[in-house]
């Protein structure tokens, strides 16, 4: 949603729904960049930055997931894999190892493991 970005400060700030406590999310130079060139585009009644894809998750969330696993498949990387044991494959390159990636670089919240002198957000062009 427009209201959780901090254009000023970098920031994207989420309120989590299961614990309802936020969390910052720091925003890379190419990123701030788009989103402006977004906002400057949207209707300033839009609630959402991407409206088509929150009507995709709000009629069914794996409407986002679907697609996403396509591309995948599409560029070849093997998205799951069989475990001894379980009648299913799981899931080992999804959108969730996706989010957790991103906040194991970022150092966001209980990912923030990441060696603190590598800063990938720090550059701009």
């Amino acid at each position: 949603m427009w209201s959780e970005i901090d254009f000023k400060d970098n920031y994207i700030k989420h309120k989590m729904m299961k614990t309802e406590k936020y969390v910052e999310i720091p925003m890379i130079f190419s990123l701030r960049k788009y989103m402006m060139e977004l906002r400057e585009k949207a209707n300033k009644q839009q609630k959402y930055v991407l409206p088509v894809h929150a009507e995709m998750y709000r009629k069914n969330a794996s409407g986002i997931i679907i697609p996403y696993q396509g591309f995948l498949d599409d560029l070849g990387i093997a998205t799951t894999k069989e475990v001894k044991g379980r009648t299913r494959r799981v899931s080992v390159k999804d959108l969730h190892a996706l989010r957790h990636s991103f906040a194991y670089i970022a150092g966001v919240g209980k990912h923030s493991t990441c060696d603190s002198s590598i800063n990938p957000w720090a550059h701009d062009p």
